[in-house]
């Protein structure tokens, strides 16, 4: 998406993909520089080399087959999106709290922080052994609402085979205390690593990766209910993608101005339509102010509709930060959606 948009910023594009023994590239595109089949191949194994995966791993991207299966966007969804109007029929949710610093979930913004270290520590080869595939799980005890420890964290990290195994085990524990200590009771935690033991195969050789597979790793966890479809691969003129950062950074703006502690936005979108079908807020019990004054706050300091918003928050003017959404939406304050509002 980054490319095309790169090239043409009214590129509308539609892609999925899925990575295993082989690679699928499918979806739509409409653009006036519709991307060549051998730029295509060059974005796709520059991604998966960025990643670290490689032949020691058991996945060398220059003896995998890609295949591609692109087309050109439906006219019928063009006409509609082309008017400025909702190109599918969706509910959109956003969310904020302010327990963090980046207005998300304390256990979702502490797994991020282990999983990005446990990421770089490979890239960097400073754990001898450690594998680009792994698997984490984090848990927060909550009182009253509030979060009190981190009660566990579960890690699988791949590693060669051959390894001293509780050495291992003890420098990936290196890897995890800094990230949670100030949420750590030596007492309480429990931390669990490579908990069946061995494990040595992984990646997209042993399993099957689809775009969009785990939307809730990508945005607020499992405090909240996640609906419709993945906003990656999707320009901005997709509900999927406008949507999902428009309910974020009304919830944000909510909850950062004060009008809140935490706040739950649901955007409901009808195909054809211009605006909204339906706005709800739910705010936990943690606002003064009523649930229907908060969605007039927001039909009075946002825009909505979905040409308004793309323009307005200027997703088609930096194709630069797309590819910085890989594995995180929210939380980065270079995303403009992650801009406070100020609200009259």
């Amino acid at each position: 998406m980054g490319e095309t948009l790169s090239f043409d910023r009214d590129a509308r594009t539609d892609i999925n993909v899925a990575v295993g023994n082989e690679i699928y590239v499918n979806g739509q595109i409409k653009s006036v520089n519709f991307p060549k089949t051998n730029r295509l191949t060059e974005i796709v194994k520059s991604a998966v080399k960025g990643t670290g995966y490689n032949d020691e791993w058991c996945y060398d991207i220059d003896n995998i087959k890609i295949s591609f299966g692109i087309n050109k966007q439906s006219s019928n969804v063009d006409t509609v999106v082309s008017n400025g109007r909702a190109g599918d029929t969706i509910t959109k949710v956003g969310f904020a709290t302010n327990e963090t610093p980046e207005y998300l979930p304390l256990p979702h913004v502490l797994a991020r922080k282990i999983a990005q270290k446990l990421d770089q520590t490979f890239l960097d080869g400073d754990v001898d052994g450690l594998g680009p595939d792994g698997k984490l799980n984090l848990a927060v005890a909550y009182e009253n609402g509030k979060p009190e420890y981190v009660s566990s964290v579960v890690v699988a990290a791949q590693h060669r085979d051959g390894i001293d195994l509780e050495k291992f085990r003890g420098e990936i524990m290196g890897i995890i205390i800094p990230e949670i200590r100030h949420w750590y009771d030596k007492s309480l935690t429990r931390v669990v690593i490579n908990g069946s033991g061995l494990f040595v195969y992984g990646g997209p050789i042993i399993d099957t990766g689809v775009k969009g597979k785990k939307d809730a790793d990508h945005t607020y966890g499992n405090l909240i209910g996640h609906t419709g479809g993945s906003a990656y691969g999707k320009d901005p003129s997709k509900v999927d993608f406008h949507g999902l950062v428009t309910a974020r950074w009304i919830a944000k703006s909510l909850v950062a101005s004060g009008m809140a502690d935490a706040a739950k936005v649901e955007l409901t979108y009808l195909i054809g339509d211009e605006m909204q079908l339906e706005i709800s807020v739910n705010t936990f019990g943690t606002s003064d102010i009523p649930e229907s004054r908060l969605v007039e706050i927001i039909e009075q300091n946002f825009p909505l509709k979905p040409k308004e918003v793309v323009d307005s928050l200027g997703l088609r003017d930096n194709p630069e930060l797309f590819p910085l959404t890989a594995g995180y939406f929210f939380g980065d304050k270079r995303f403009p959606w992650e801009t406070v509002k100020e609200l009259r």
